[in-house]
Formats: C-alpha cells, sequence, structure tokens
C-alpha cells in the first residue's frame, strides 16, 4: 500500500484551477472566476437584443476608474483590477471565494459591429456594454452575365 503525499491549496481559487484542470478534459464546466496567466476572468453574458450586442461583467468591489475597455478589429477588450481592503490580513481569513488582482475578457466580434457608437454603464457592479450592429444593405443586385 503506498501512501499518497497531502496536497495543499493556498487558496479556494487554487483548488477551483486544480478541479479545472482535472476536469477539463471530460467536461466544459469552469468556475465563474477561472485564473489564467494570473489573471482572473469575471463572469460574463453575451446577448444579441433588438439588433445590439450586449455584453455584461459582473464586477462588484470595482471602481469606474479602474476600468478600461477598447474595442481592437473584431476583440472587445475590458481589463481592471479588484483591490482588497485596506484593512484585510490573510492570517484573519477563513475563506476566500472572491478574485482580486487584475482581470480581464476578451470577446470576439463579429464584423458587423459599428464601434463608433458603442456606449457603457456601469451599476450596482454589473458592467454592460451595448455594441450596435451596422446597418446592413438589404437590396440585392442581378449579376448580369456578358459573353465571352
Amino acid at each position: 500500500m503506498s501512501i499518497l503525499p497531502v496536497r495543499s491549496f493556498g487558496t479556494t481559487l487554487d483548488l477551483v484551477d486544480e478541479m479545472d484542470s482535472v476536469l477539463s478534459p471530460w467536461t466544459s464546466w469552469s468556475s465563474p472566476y477561472m485564473v489564467q496567466d494570473g489573471f482572473w476572468h469575471p463572469a460574463t453574458n453575451v446577448y444579441d437584443r433588438h439588433g445590439d450586442i450586449v455584453v455584461e461583467l459582473e464586477l462588484p468591489g470595482i471602481e469606474e476608474k479602474d476600468l478600461e475597455m477598447s474595442v481592437e478589429r473584431d476583440e472587445l477588450i475590458v481589463k481592471g483590477t479588484r483591490t482588497r481592503p485596506a484593512e484585510y490580513r490573510e492570517e484573519d481569513e477563513y475563506t476566500s471565494e472572491i478574485a482580486y488582482g487584475k482581470f480581464h475578457r476578451i470577446i470576439q466580434l463579429p464584423d458587423t459591429v459599428d464601434i463608433d457608437n458603442v456606449k457603457a454603464t456601469f451599476k450596482a457592479g454589473l458592467l454592460t456594454i451595448t455594441l450596435p450592429k451596422k446597418e446592413m444593405a438589404t437590396t440585392g443586385r442581378k449579376i448580369l452575365l456578358q459573353a465571352a
């Protein structure tokens, strides 16, 4: 009988990362705050509403000044930082499930987005970005066959 070494996890997020890596070959499950390359990823919804693409990100505890958004080519990029409260002390912690530090999300966009008219609101920890779609020509055009 072999004895397996005990594995300790520094934080709950470390445990969640380990679960993600173990389960990923068999399931698409992942935590809402996946941590990759030192960045955490906020839970995100992307959907179509009345011809606009709407992106929602859960960002409780983050201040507007700590957010940065841009559209580059066909990607919406949202980055920022959530900082721990000044009075935080790790030795006083019982459990820690809230991700702190830098985050980023990159959302692929269709080429029909009108990047000149993007709007964003931030209320009660929910960032909502509305990306209108460009008006597309709806009329067709006949193609005439030319004699060779």
